[in-house]
């Protein structure tokens, strides 16, 4: 029987069955510039974050909302996502996931006007001491989502955000 491959970064619809993967080595608490662009005309997004870059063809998603999950499963790590800016305009909040807390933030955005495209653009920090955490267990996602409504409650594997009803 065959592991899953291990990767650091991966685009596209399903986590589980991404479009491209790439490796991408870190640095115990060095900040990393990110960029998520949208381009509405084109439906494509394009992720950049240490010299890395990848674009996804969405695909007629009609997303509604963007998600950043941050999430530390191990005593003594942490990960952020801040410094955010929507189209140059500060967000003014962050997600933060700490291992020795809960492990597990979110942060929603309200995409203003998707067919007009955006610009996201942001820091992201993961900080462990020893060997760097693998599967997952060091992580932050940035999802485009489709929202009707959400339904909030805490869930020892999901974290606070237990379900979100897409359109």
């Amino acid at each position: 029987m065959g592991v899953a491959a291990t990767f650091e970064l991966d685009l596209g619809q399903e986590t589980s069955a991404p479009t491209e993967t790439r490796q991408h080595g870190g640095v115990s608490s060095q900040v990393e510039p990110l960029t998520l662009p949208y381009a509405a005309g084109l439906d494509q997004a394009t992720f950049e974050i240490g010299g890395e870059t990848m674009a996804y063809t969405v695909g007629g998603l009609n997303f509604t909302h963007m998600f950043i999950r941050t999430r530390a499963v191990n005593v003594d790590t942490s990960v952020g996502v801040g410094n955010l800016f929507y189209n140059a305009v500060p967000v003014g909040d962050s997600s933060f996931a700490d291992g020795n807390a809960s492990g597990i933030n979110y942060l929603v955005l309200e995409v203003a006007d998707p067919l007009s495209g955006f610009v996201l653009t942001g820091d992201a920090t993961l900080t462990w001491s020893g060997n760097v955490p693998t599967q997952s267990r060091l992580a932050f996602q940035l999802k485009l989502v489709g929202v009707n409504e959400f339904v909030s409650t805490e869930s020892p594997s999901f974290g606070s955000l237990e379900a979100v009803f897409g359109n």
